[in-house]
């Protein structure tokens, strides 16, 4: 195991304004240093925005996860990164996905415009869904017959 530390410092404050230390397998040399270290960094830096999404942004990951029996807490999370995969999945390819979150303008709007539609209506797939969400139908409550009809005003 090779061992590489780093220390950035404010020449004109001499205040310490980086310091990191990785272990690698690699071998390290003069001539791959700088390469090393800025994978390491790139790679930190990649999985900190993964977490910060995870925790801050609709995921709501917490470092104690549940307190159940056995596997419980671990298979919230894995589900947790399921979901966030699949939803990645989605904005690179999904144009149904793209055009309703750009729609709802906001990552909040989005996904309460989803789960509001999913309690409410039961879709027989998600492009049912989006289509809807996309473009509702107008609808009114008729109390004669108490259900939901058209709305051709």
């Amino acid at each position: 195991v090779n061992y590489i530390g780093l220390t950035i410092t404010d020449l004109n404050t001499e205040k310490i304004t980086y310091k990191n230390t990785w272990a690698t397998n690699l071998e390290v040399s003069e001539n791959n240093i700088a390469d090393l270290i800025g994978a390491a960094r790139s790679r930190w830096k990649v999985e900190n925005e993964g977490f910060n999404i995870l925790k801050n942004h609709d995921y709501e990951l917490e470092h104690n996860y549940g307190h159940g029996e056995e596997n419980l807490a671990f298979n919230f999370f894995q589900l947790t990164l399921l979901s966030h995969l699949y939803h990645q999945a989605h904005e690179l390819n999904d144009e149904l996905y793209l055009q309703v979150k750009e729609k709802k303008e906001t990552k909040k709007n989005f996904w309460d415009s989803i789960r509001s539609a999913i309690r409410n209506i039961l879709f027989d797939s998600w492009e049912g869904l989006f289509c809807y969400l996309l473009n509702p139908p107008r609808m009114k409550y008729d109390l004669e017959s108490q259900q939901l009809v058209p709305d051709t005003a």
